[in-house]
């Protein structure tokens, strides 16, 4: 081969070499996906925007949105149940709740049902869209442990979930006391994050009595942390009227948006997300914080 045109090929294959190891290692290579709700002043599920109606920040760094669409396909949950001792004036309420809650969710949705008692065992072996069958599971249980082992279950929880695709959440029937767990809420919050997992929670006072038509002894907001942080949903009864916070619950793991947009390479951090609507009065209620498993 003639040396001019030897040099000129050695050349085009260097700059090509250059070129394929800069896009190996571009900061906008890796997608991430990530779930949001958007709601107007009325609390109703917006259902009409585009990626262009979202400004979306990361770790303070503007980045592209490629898609913002509503999602439809089926969401994966882990229905997660307080029946410890502190729960047991709550029968009857989280019986109602159960009723409507397997009643509305949408029946593609795929569901199993657990307990808080720090076992780990939920129920089906496998999720399931047979809403009989998860609710005699549910009515075959015997009476709970004294203890609450609340942040160790939801973590159990947060690990089933992992592996399935999609849409993921647990929600939490509780009244958010933890008397027994190894881990805290915090750490909670971050396999949240990190896996990618919603957690939406409806807390009851830790009992029955009121002052004034109020409750006086909720516990602090270590729950409703948790489920903001993670981009779920908190209600507490009665400060909200049982049917309508249930409702409120299923319209949270029901309705969403898919955020698809292009981040740096992994480096095992947490970033932060700042998701915004740029029409005023709606809002935007997606996790603080991602992470890659």
């Amino acid at each position: 081969m003639h040396r001019v045109a030897l040099a000129a090929l050695l050349l085009s294959l260097s700059l090509a070499a250059a070129l394929l190891a800069q896009s190996q290692v571009s900061p906008y290579t890796a997608p991430v996906t990530l779930y949001a709700s958007v709601t107007d002043k009325a609390g109703a599920f917006v259902r009409d925007l585009s990626a262009a109606d979202f400004t979306l920040k990361e770790d303070g760094q503007n980045r592209i949105i490629h898609e913002a669409v509503v999602d439809e396909l089926p969401a994966t949950v882990i229905l997660l149940i307080d029946t410890s001792g502190s729960m047991t004036a709550q029968v009857e309420r989280l019986n109602s709740w159960l009723k409507v809650f397997l009643n509305g969710v949408h029946p593609s949705d795929r569901l199993r049902v657990g307990r808080v008692d720090g076992k780990g065992v939920f129920s089906p072996t496998s999720f399931s869209t047979n809403r009989r069958e998860v609710a005699a599971i549910i009515s075959a249980w015997g009476p709970g442990v004294p203890q609450t082992p609340l942040w160790d279950s939801l973590r159990s929880a947060l690990d089933v979930l992992a592996v399935e695709p999609g849409c993921r959440a647990v929600v939490v029937l509780s009244d958010g006391e933890d008397t027994t767990s190894k881990i805290t809420n915090s750490d909670v919050t971050r396999a949240a994050h990190t896996l990618r997992v919603a957690v939406h929670a409806l807390e009851t006072p830790i009992t029955s009595f009121l002052v004034n038509g109020k409750p006086t002894n909720y516990r602090k907001a270590d729950l409703e942390n948790v489920a903001r942080d993670s981009g779920g949903l908190h209600r507490r009864v009665p400060k909200v009227e049982d049917r309508q916070a249930i409702e409120d619950i299923i319209s949270a793991v029901r309705e969403r948006y898919r955020i698809s947009f292009s981040t740096g390479a992994p480096n095992g951090k947490l970033h932060e997300i700042e998701l915004r609507a740029k029409t005023k009065d709606l809002t935007v209620r997606v996790a603080s914080r991602y992470g890659v498993q």
